[in-house]
């Protein structure tokens, strides 16, 4: 009754000269922390199951709180009068979070990075991708139709990613080598395509990022990873079952010229020869790995047209104006709808 009551208030006073108190968990840091300027205050919850905050990726935003033993039971029950739960992965976040949302009697924000598991069936999917909640966030236009959600439908949102524009700027180019930066790689070659990448690059001068054991390792902070994007002569994607890649967009923000896989969501703003070079053909790709790296300026030109497409399409400002009003809808939600 008291969790009701608490929901009851909330809804009374609520009003947009405050902050919003959010639950949420984290999935990947870059975006966390975008979200973050939003202006809210984000309280992360620590699990096993979670992705834990790690700063080297990014520091941890001065209204991001983290929860952790026992300041999980005893905030959770008195501390902060939570507004809404923000799960980001259906696989791990939702079944804890969607109970977390129910004791505490909030809405449910359901937000989608990933795409359906290659080896599941369209039954696991459309079970999967339909969890309840009270409202659906997809990052790319891909993504919704993977789920087996309608694009029309008020509860569904694609917000793309926001990129900060200004700090991810100022391309330099001329170290000769191909760069990417991926998370354990080795380990997730069939999602993102290491066995592509160790085909295309053989013989060529490489720069590899991203903690994988045995290939490479983290950069050693934010302005670290912006210096390698500034140096790099070419950036290579080989993503082959990814919603919309970070490191991608980050690439292209700073002024890098990128060789992608053609691939989920990246046709749908990757125009060949003009803001990159798009293909799934291994002799294609190296070969423009190869142009890329010898004419600089062609590569600056393809760069610039890269960045240009970051600024239209995924831009900062937009992205925190959609996501504050998609906090704003599902606050005011009636709580429990999905219960």
């Amino acid at each position: 009754m008291a969790a009701q009551l608490s929901s009851a208030l909330r809804s009374i006073n609520r009003n947009r000269e405050r902050p919003l108190n959010i639950l949420f968990a984290n999935n990947h840091e870059g975006y966390s922390a975008t979200l973050a300027k939003t202006g809210h205050n984000f309280y992360l919850l620590q699990h096993p199951k979670f992705h834990p905050w790690d700063a080297k990726e990014r520091p941890l935003p001065p209204n991001f709180f983290i929860l952790t033993g026992q300041e999980i039971s005893q905030q959770l029950k008195t501390d902060v009068a939570f507004d809404l739960v923000l799960t980001q992965n259906r696989v791990d976040h939702y079944p804890i979070m969607v109970q977390l949302a129910a004791q505490l009697s909030c809405p449910l924000l359901q937000m989608e990075h990933t795409l359906p598991w290659p080896d599941w069936d369209d039954e696991t999917t459309k079970r999967m991708g339909h969890l309840v909640c009270d409202h659906n966030i997809f990052v790319a236009n891909f993504s919704v139709g993977a789920w087996f959600h309608d694009p029309s439908d008020p509860d569904v949102q694609i917000i793309h990613h926001g990129m900060d524009t200004d700090y991810w700027d100022g391309w330099i180019g001329g170290d000769g080598k191909v760069m990417t930066a991926v998370w354990d790689y080795v380990r997730r070659d069939r999602i993102c395509g290491f066995s592509l990448w160790k085909e295309v690059t053989k013989g060529l001068e490489v720069n590899p990022w991203g903690e994988s054991p045995g290939l490479s390792k983290m950069a050693d902070s934010t302005d670290h990873l912006r210096e390698l994007y500034r140096h790099a002569s070419v950036f290579l994607n080989t993503t082959l079952w990814s919603s919309c890649p970070f490191s991608l967009l980050e690439a292209m923000s700073v002024g890098c010229p990128i060789v992608t896989t053609a691939t989920t969501s990246i046709p749908e703003f990757i125009e060949d020869g003009v803001n990159g070079f798009i293909t799934n053909d291994p002799r294609t790709m190296r070969k423009r790995l190869e142009e890329l790296i010898k004419d600089q300026d062609m590569a600056r030109e393809i760069g610039a047209a890269g960045r240009k497409t970051v600024l239209e399409q995924f831009g900062q400002q937009r992205f925190l104006d959609e996501w504050n009003e998609a906090f704003w809808k599902v606050a005011q939600c009636p709580a429990g709808r999905w219960a």
